[in-house]
């Protein structure tokens, strides 16, 4: 498979075109809950292609999924349920256990004495 890099870079920029809508239908339905706003941008996101009728694969469909993606995540982070999950950040990492940090590995100085004696035409063979 070929990596297409102006198809990539079109695609990646479709989505953030995307995010950037839905940050501007934001403040256009601010007044709405965030379920409502976040259905709106789906509902956006999923029609707006077929109405411009986007080939698949356009720059067009790319903001649209875009748009469906984030306001997805902005209508799901606000459900109880599931709002622990976008704190997911803060608390990677916070296991409890304490690493040992010294710097002693047991068999490190045997083997400095048993690198040494390989030169260049040992390894030719």
């Amino acid at each position: 498979m070929k990596f297409n890099f102006q198809k990539n870079i079109m695609h990646a920029s479709g989505l953030a075109v995307g995010a950037l809508g839905v940050k501007i239908t934001d403040k256009m339905l601010g007044n709405l809950s965030p379920t409502v706003r976040g259905l709106a941008q789906i509902g956006v996101g999923l029609v707006g292609p077929v109405v411009l009728k986007a080939k698949a694969g356009s720059f067009v469909e790319s903001v649209g999924d875009g748009m469906v993606a984030v306001g997805a995540y902005k209508m799901l982070e606000k459900i109880p349920a599931l709002a622990g999950i976008t704190d997911m950040d803060e608390s990677i990492g916070e296991t409890g256990y304490v690493i040992d940090e010294g710097t002693d590995i047991s068999g490190v100085d045997d083997l400095d004495e048993s690198i040494s004696g390989l030169g260049q035409d040992d390894l030719d063979d």
